[in-house]
């Protein structure tokens, strides 16, 4: 067997045909090794005697019962590649025509990651443009106008990019509901000493309706799950020396929409960000601007009651 250059890993639920799709626009080299891992799919939904194939020679797939998310479908994928680059896909997005091209231009870069501008579609129309990537494309833009790859942090989807297998070196997937990616893309990044940022496309991402990006933080538990996977992505960071003030807009919005929701996740946050010099009464006075002062003083005085039990639980 030619030895495997690139390992593309794809979980999968529910959507066979959107994965046969993905499929067919990966390009047939011998070199690549296509692994897709079935999140417990329902028979009724998907012919498991007729599973998607991809047409190439190095195709895996791997039918899993546990139904753990998308998170332990990934973790699956990685124990099997044997690829020198870890290439990520949705099921439900595809490859441009491009990425044969890209394959052939990585094959000897020295980079640990190379981060490509991704494109966006409609899901029921893959010719109408999405505003999906417009945050992702935010991040390639700022870094060739300004070299500065730590950047490259923001980017806490798998997607769209190229990783050594090496720096990966047993990092694992969040097995969580929501933003099961955040901490793997966190600790890759980390972990890489060279990083580039590449003015070119391979990826498409498409956008639902009822994709959980289109009812972004209303599923119950959502809110509680991605701002823990994000003061944690934060935390490694942090602990890794990086800059991430960067971080500070998404931390300081998370702990608006904590604030009177989950206590122990807001007074964590209030901690962190202390720690990083934002005071809390900076936060307040931006969580109860234009408010009534009786509203405002009830919030100042919730938000200093649960920072003192927290610290009376630390120190039990």
């Amino acid at each position: 067997m030619r030895h495997i250059n690139y390992s593309i890993i794809i979980p999968h639920k529910n959507s066979a045909s959107l994965l046969q799709y993905c499929l067919n626009s990966i390009p047939i080299r011998d070199d690549v090794q296509v692994i897709v891992v079935d999140d417990n799919s329902d028979a009724d939904k998907v012919d498991f005697n007729n599973f998607p194939k991809w047409r190439g020679t190095n195709y895996e797939y791997y039918l899993t019962k546990e139904g753990k998310g998308a998170g332990y479908a990934r973790n699956v994928g990685l124990e099997h590649a044997k690829g020198k680059w870890i290439i990520f896909s949705d099921a439900d997005d595809f490859f441009l025509p491009s990425f044969e091209m890209i394959l052939n231009d990585n094959l000897n870069s020295d980079a640990d990651i190379t981060f490509y501008r991704p494109k966006a579609v409609m899901l029921n129309d893959r010719k109408t443009h999405s505003n999906r990537a417009d945050g992702y494309n935010h991040i390639i833009n700022k870094v060739l106008k300004t070299g500065d790859t730590n950047q490259t942090l923001l980017w806490t989807s798998p997607w769209s990019k190229i990783i050594r297998n090496d720096i990966v070196n047993g990092i694992k997937f969040e097995e969580i509901k929501y933003a099961n990616d955040s901490v793997f893309s966190v600790k890759t990044t980390c972990n890489a000493n060279k990083i580039e940022v590449k003015d070119e496309s391979f990826y498409i991402i498409t956008q639902s309706n009822n994709s959980l990006t289109s009812s972004f933080l209303q599923k119950k538990g959502e809110l509680e799950c991605r701002s823990s996977a994000f003061l944690r992505a934060s935390s490694i960071a942090k602990e890794n020396g990086k800059d991430i003030s960067l971080y500070y807009d998404t931390l300081k919005f998370f702990v608006y929409k904590l604030h009177g929701r989950d206590w122990n996740l807001y007074t964590k946050y209030i901690s962190f960000l202390n720690k990083e010099g934002i005071r809390t009464t900076s936060l307040l006075r931006k969580q109860y601007n234009g408010q009534n002062r009786l509203h405002r003083w009830t919030g100042y005085a919730n938000t200093f009651f649960h920072i003192y039990l927290s610290c009376l639980k630390r120190n039990s």
